[in-house]
């Protein structure tokens, strides 16, 4: 064969391929995950429920697990934290937010945000470790997802801190059946 043929065949193979690898990839950068977040893009991509933070001395919001939420977040002077939060604020004037869910069934909970705020989860009053986490740029429904794993039917505090933004998305969604 003739290798301007050659060539030609292959540079007409490499586009027309072009297409269908174009079609495939995620146009909101979501596949850059490791994880299997099919879970948690369907809450996201689900009907938001608003909810606005609580002041200091202001009742604590109740949230659901397994529902969109589009948080109005309050400066962090201007809210009563249970417990004072893991990490310093990476921001000059962080907005912030607790939250309270309950966890019916024991097993590993993840909490999805769309920014990069610091998420910490108390139950009876005590921090609970997270057990993995992963944060990426581009996908247009979340930028974090952090696991925990929680006791079978606990109150579970949610706090929210360390950065700028003033509304953002929450899903929390429950353990893989």
């Amino acid at each position: 064969m003739n290798k301007s043929i050659l060539i030609a065949a292959i540079l007409f193979a490499q586009v027309a391929a072009a297409p269908i690898a174009l079609a495939e990839a995620p146009a909101d950068g979501c596949a850059a995950f490791e994880w299997d977040i099919s879970r948690e893009l369907a809450v996201m991509r689900g009907e938001p429920e608003k909810v606005s933070a609580s002041t200091k001395g202001g009742k604590i919001p109740v949230v659901r697990t397994n529902q969109h939420y589009k948080i109005d977040l309050l400066p962090q002077a201007e809210i009563e934290f249970l417990a004072k939060p893991e990490r310093e604020a990476r921001s000059e004037s962080p907005r912030g937010a607790v939250l309270q869910f309950s966890a019916q069934a024991a097993g590993r909970y993840r909490v999805s945000l769309s920014t990069r705020h610091w998420i910490d989860l108390l139950v009876d009053g005590k921090i609970v470790a997270s057990a993995n986490h992963q944060g990426r740029a581009g996908c247009q429904y979340l930028h974090k997802v952090v696991e925990f794993d929680l006791p079978a039917n606990s109150v579970v505090v949610l706090q929210i801190s360390g950065q700028d933004d003033t509304v953002i998305s929450l899903g929390i969604t429950t353990p893989a059946a």
